[in-house]
């Protein structure tokens, strides 16, 4: 891989703003909170186009003026691909609303979004010499952590703190709603026999939101929304079949 320019300047307490130097290993701030990374946003567009980014490979690492590693021998790659915003025109005459675009993440290598941030975060991990790393997870980012770390020669971060996304939705002028299981579930399989998507619980999760937002009138029927389909729907178990069929006896087409 070339090496690229790098324009990273310090990093930043999420809360209070305080610098710390960059290349050195950190933990959170003094307060508890996520570090996060400055560049020299002036000098990175000089050096950078739109066309030169349009030439590279559509992956992950095209985009590497705007991220922290700075050398490449330390980059760990699985082949981060640019994954596609998907039509859903079926559900989308069903809910009667704008259109709907699912983007699908499970195309990603371990099957979810995760991927790309573990990716980063071990980079960084072996360009800091790290030499173990662990963290919490509920499965998708500890499948990530694993096969990345394995191939970084690492043996197997806390997570971003919730007021993080709080300040996103607020600054944004954004709300956040709550869906029940079962609205999750008949997305699920609404979705996958309307258009074919196989979503994983928490995307649906995202669609089930969208209906229950659009009968309040917080979302109008004329937008155009983007529903996040973080992990591949094969990663969580399917509903039973229910139904047996006996390779024995002539099969009745009919049942299905």
């Amino acid at each position: 891989m070339n090496e690229f320019p790098t324009f990273v300047t310090h990093l930043e307490c999420g809360l209070t703003g305080k610098h710390y130097p960059a290349d050195q290993l950190h933990g959170l701030s003094e307060v508890g909170r996520p570090l996060l990374v400055r560049y020299d946003l002036d000098a990175l567009k000089s050096a950078v186009t739109k066309e030169n980014l349009a030439a590279r490979a559509p992956e992950f690492w095209r985009y590497r003026e705007f991220l922290p590693v700075r050398r490449s021998e330390n980059v760990i790659r699985l082949g981060e691909v640019m994954t596609p915003l998907v039509s859903a025109p079926a559900l989308q005459s069903e809910l009667g609303c704008g259109e709907i675009l699912v983007e699908e993440e499970g195309r990603l290598p371990t099957g979810s979004f995760k991927a790309r941030g573990l990716a980063l975060a071990v980079s960084m991990a072996k360009e800091l010499d790290v030499k173990h790393m662990a963290m919490p997870t509920n499965g998708n980012a500890g499948a990530s952590l694993a096969a990345y770390c394995a191939c970084a020669g690492i043996r197997v971060p806390q997570a971003v703190g919730d007021f993080l996304i709080l300040r996103g939705v607020r600054e944004s002028d954004g709300f956040a709603t709550a869906v029940d299981d079962e609205a999750i579930e008949d997305m699920r399989d609404r979705i996958a026999r309307t258009d074919g998507i196989l979503m994983c619980p928490e995307g649906a999760a995202t669609l089930a939101a969208l209906e229950k937002e659009l009968a309040s009138g917080r979302i109008t029927r004329d937008e155009k929304v983007v529903s996040f389909n973080c992990a591949t729907g094969l990663k969580y178990p399917l509903p039973a079949g229910g139904e047996f069929i006996d390779l024995n006896e002539p099969v009745d087409y009919g049942q299905f």
